[in-house]
């Protein structure tokens, strides 16, 4: 009886306990949202069964692996619980898995494995603002920064709405970028864009809001440049004319432009259509077109966008061909005196490719009294004298003006002589001697008693008598 009753009290002072797993809801699988924390009462889905109730051991819990790395921290103080926190690195891994383990140290222990899900899909942050872009300007937008992507996958980019043709892409970490050109200056109306990201691990895609990309265009051409007007031109009869044009135009954008001109009344001027270089060689036509009135001349350029410009409206003028002076044979052949003058024209010694006439004018060189004069036209005439004579030699000096608006020419100076003739003598006969009755009238031709040089103007004089005269002949006569 006695080894009965000691057996009984050891059976009284054992206890006997069991940790058992009641089980996760969801199956373990539990699932967080990024950026978001989560406590999980784990202690609750454990229970500890004790004979008679008298538990006299605690439960202690454990796990593996420890995901504490990934902020996931198992709290061992009752009550017991896991944490979560993730940190970027979990969210990458998009679930984690551990088994928890409850332990008394007395019976069984007892684990309940759970994973933990991740759930972190792609979301617009901030829509895309509007975007305004100058063509020919790098420009560069991280689109990227306007998506949030917890998991931190990777994502493929795609951009849909500027035109084929242009050079603006998107690069694998969503940055827009590129040089905005005529495909995207062109458009009539702002570029919609769109971008779309794709996730490569779950497969997700998001579009963004769409956006308007205004693209400012390249400067087109204008007029003027600051050179300023185009001012008034002026060409040379039969001389080709030139200038450039553009030169007077601003074209920034250094675009192609098609040049052309209108010359009002004047159908000699050409415009190089590429270059802009304006051309004429000046007529007969023009230099009478221009002669009381410039002509209004405009240019017009266009440029590879179609942008317009025109000059102002400048004048244009012709002038006479200059005089050209030939070689003037100096001295000129000598002139008798009494003789017409001259044989010569001095136009003969001028050449004057204008169609407009030279007028000739008498500078200086002609001594007083002289009858010689100078015809518009060139031609000297006259008859000479003594005057001349005594002038000689005598220089002329003649200038000619063919309207040219540099003024007359003066021509070098043509030199020549006026040579008095020989004196009248006594041929060797005698005048016979005559005799006069008293109011008898009287005549004798004494001429013939006197050597008289050919061409020469002769002045007869008589003396030694005062009823007696003689004439411009020689010739005596009176009563």
């Amino acid at each position: 009886m006695l080894a009965r009753c000691l057996i009984l009290v050891m059976c009284f002072m054992t206890s006997w306990s069991r940790v058992s797993f009641l089980g996760y809801p969801n199956g373990g699988n539990i699932t967080v949202t990024c950026q978001t924390s989560l406590t999980f009462p784990v202690g609750n889905y454990f229970a500890q069964t004790c004979i008679a109730n008298n538990c006299v051991a605690p439960v202690t819990f454990s796990w593996s692996p420890d995901l504490t790395a990934y902020g996931i921290v198992l709290n061992t103080i009752s009550p017991v619980t896991i944490v979560i926190d993730p940190t970027p690195a979990a969210i990458a891994q998009g679930s984690l898995s551990t088994t928890v383990t409850a332990n008394d140290n007395d019976g069984p222990s007892a684990v309940g494995p759970v994973n933990f899900i991740f759930a972190c899909p792609l979301s617009l942050a901030t829509p895309i603002p509007d975007q305004t872009i100058v063509e020919g300007v790098i420009w560069s937008l991280n689109v990227a920064s306007y998506f949030n992507n917890p998991a931190r996958h990777t994502l493929t980019w795609n951009v849909s709405g500027f035109a084929s043709g242009s050079a603006i892409t998107i690069n694998s970490a969503g940055v827009l970028s590129g040089i905005a050109n005529v495909y995207d200056a062109t458009a009539s109306q702002p570029i919609y864009v769109t971008v779309t990201a794709t996730d490569t691990t779950t497969g997700m895609s998001l579009r963004s809001n769409t956006f308007r990309v205004r693209v400012t265009p390249l400067p087109g051409i204008s007029f003027p440049s600051g050179l300023g007007n185009i001012p008034a031109q002026r060409g040379t009869e039969g001389v080709l004319y030139s200038f450039d044009a553009s030169r007077y135009f601003l074209n920034p954008s250094n675009f192609r432009v098609t040049w052309s001109i209108n010359g009002g009344s004047l159908s000699g001027f050409t415009i190089d259509s590429v270059t802009g270089v304006v051309t004429i060689t000046p007529g007969a036509a023009e230099l009478l077109a221009t002669s009381r009135t410039p002509v209004s001349v405009t240019i017009s350029g266009v440029d590879e966008r179609g942008n317009l410009a025109t000059s102002n409206s400048f004048q244009f003028s012709v002038v006479p061909s200059p005089i050209a002076v030939l070689t003037v044979p100096n001295p000129l052949p000598s002139l008798n005196c009494g003789s017409f003058c001259c044989g010569w024209n001095i136009a003969d010694y001028v050449s004057n490719p204008s169609s407009n006439a030279a007028t000739y004018t008498l500078v200086s060189g002609l001594p007083s009294g002289s009858q010689i004069r100078l015809a518009p036209n060139g031609t000297l005439y006259g008859i000479t004298s003594i005057v001349d004579v005594r002038a000689s030699p005598i220089t002329l000096q003649v200038s000619v003006n063919n309207g040219n608006p540099n003024g007359a020419t003066t021509l070098p100076a043509f030199v020549f002589s006026v040579v008095g003739l020989a004196a009248p003598t006594v041929s060797g006969q005698t005048v016979p001697v005559t005799t006069i009755k008293v109011g008898t009238f009287f005549q004798l031709d004494t001429k013939p008693y006197f050597v008289i040089p050919s061409g020469s103007n002769t002045t007869w004089t008589i003396s030694g008598t005062s009823s007696l005269s003689i004439d411009f002949n020689g010739r005596v006569s009176g009563t």
